[in-house]
């Protein structure tokens, strides 16, 4: 029968003894005791105590992960506290039991199961036990009615193969508490076999479409926004979903997956962009096309470079120009541009010989080609370059904000990010060229979903549109908000944050 094995941190067991050779701990021994017990030594362990075992499972059960309970009352021994209002007692943290009351029971969770506790009338149990030899038990009250659910938790120890009830807390759902609006248990009827969950990464991309890709263990996957792994981290690169498909890479070639996992197209290219208006980007043997979401090449790979398609037309480069095609193929507008962009309100940023101008969807000059650089419209407004200064222009041409900013980013939720010379400092005009944010910030973005990140020296925080501190500047990196949640890094490591801050 296969061991339970559990691991003290800092600490070494050989045929019970330590090697420094020193004398162990009460709680050392318990762990000791603990980590020597089968499955089925575990279970009569509860059977005899009056549980009934039902499922075991390895590890910790990650759906359970950002729970905070409430205690009502505590009993310790004989001694009995009320709260009222009821106290943050406990918090199941990345696979750790967290006491908030200094009880010193905070633990790694080893490995958990569910019972039944016969003693009052087969309540459902979940049941962790800890790397340091204690059990925690979760008696489960009225969890499948709309009220608020009641919970008992007790502490038990292995040591002597008896159910010691040390602790006892009688609890209640953090409804409107905290990081929980209410407990889901609708997971406990299936032996909490929930999808993985992770909170930590080595690298992560924003959210699009609802998920998320994720890297751990030096391989990609994606997460929903319940942190929920919803595909497997297996691949040695990912991009965000667009449209329903995403682009993974597996050793050296990329293709494309839906959000069931399923390949879309096998995994061929040199290279693969997401989809855009039904058509994704893709290269093979040096050239480029375009492939349906059936995986179909429906424009040959016959081009030196493309661009995704935008309103209806994609730039493609042949040679040292470029031209713009049509969903079939088809040539639109002629191969003599030296640069070119993406369709934004119905015109295109294009260059010959070094002089930026825009030309519409039939290949028509709308904007004269004389700025050193030109963005692609956005609310109406276009960035240009004009004696090396920064400002922007309408779509007639006419400028409207005069170029004097060392560097600009296009409007986007009706402000636009400038940076002034000197100082090298960013700030945010309207659509008047009023500065509204001052420029203030080591470095930002574009707002999304009405938040920026900013950065002072080397940290970064979020803040609205009336410039307040939302999220605290106490990251190393963060990205830009989508469907919710951002991603930010603390040290080496990447995280997830609401719009709250928090990670949970």
């Amino acid at each position: 029968m296969k061991k339970i094995i559990l691991f003290v941190i800092g600490f070494t067991m050989i045929s019970g003894v330590s090697i420094a050779q020193r004398i162990l701990t009460d709680e050392e021994k318990v762990a000791a005791y603990v980590r020597e017990q089968t499955e089925e030594e575990v279970k009569n362990v509860f059977n005899s105590s009056g549980y009934k075992v039902n499922h075991f499972i390895k590890g910790y059960p990650a759906c359970l992960n950002g729970y905070v309970f409430y205690a009502m009352n505590m009993r310790i021994g004989d001694s009995t506290d009320v709260f009222d209002p009821p106290q943050k007692v406990f918090a199941i943290e990345d696979g750790k039991i967290i006491s908030a009351k200094g009880l010193k029971l905070s633990t790694d969770i080893a490995f958990t199961l569910t019972a039944k506790d016969l003693t009052f009338g087969e309540n459902d149990c979940i049941i962790f036990i800890g790397t340091n030899g204690w059990a925690y038990i979760y008696d489960v009250f009225r969890f499948d009615k709309n009220i608020p659910i009641v919970l008992n938790i007790s502490a038990i120890s292995f040591y002597s193969k008896t159910v010691k009830k040390t602790f006892a807390f009688a609890m209640l759902n953090n409804k409107d508490k905290e990081n929980n609006a209410a407990y889901d248990f609708s997971i406990f009827a299936m032996t909490l076999n929930c999808k993985e969950m992770l909170y930590k990464y080595e690298d992560a991309y924003n959210f699009s479409e609802g998920l998320a890709p994720v890297k751990r263990k030096g391989k990609w996957g994606y997460i929903n926004t319940r942190r929920e792994v919803v595909i497997p981290t297996q691949y040695d690169n990912a991009y965000a979903f667009a449209e329903g498909l995403a682009p993974v890479k597996s050793g050296v070639y990329w293709g494309y997956i839906d959000t069931n996992n399923k390949e879309i197209t096998p995994l061929t290219y040199e290279t693969a962009y997401p989809f855009s208006e039904g058509l994704a980007q893709v290269k093979k043997n040096g050239k480029w096309g375009f492939v349906d979401k059936n995986g179909k090449e429906l424009i040959p790979l016959t081009f030196d470079a493309s661009i995704r398609f935008s309103e209806g037309l994609a730039a493609v480069k042949k040679g040292d120009k470029w031209g713009f095609i049509d969903k079939t193929g088809k040539e639109v507008i002629a191969f003599k541009y030296d640069e070119a962009d993406v369709f934004a309100e119905g015109l295109v940023s294009v260059a010959i010989k070094g002089k930026y101008g825009f030309i519409d969807k039939i290949g028509n000059k709308i904007i004269p080609m004389k700025y050193a650089l030109a963005y692609r419209f956005t609310e109406g407004l276009a960035a240009v370059e004009k004696g090396e200064k920064w400002g922007f222009i309408d779509k007639t041409g006419e400028m409207i904000i005069t170029p004097k900013y060392a560097n600009v980013y296009p409007f986007s939720e009706g402000l636009a990010m400038v940076r002034n010379d000197g100082a090298w400092k960013w700030g945010f005009i309207n659509h008047e060229g009023k500065v509204v944010l001052p420029l203030i910030y080591d470095s930002s973005n574009p707002f999304f979903e009405g938040l920026t990140y900013v950065r002072f020296g080397s940290n970064y925080g979020f803040i609205d549109k009336n410039g307040s501190m939302i999220i605290a500047p106490n990251y190393h990196s963060a990205g830009n908000f989508c469907d919710g949640m951002a991603f930010v890094k603390i040290g080496n490591d990447y995280y997830f944050v609401d719009k709250q801050g928090k990670t949970k």
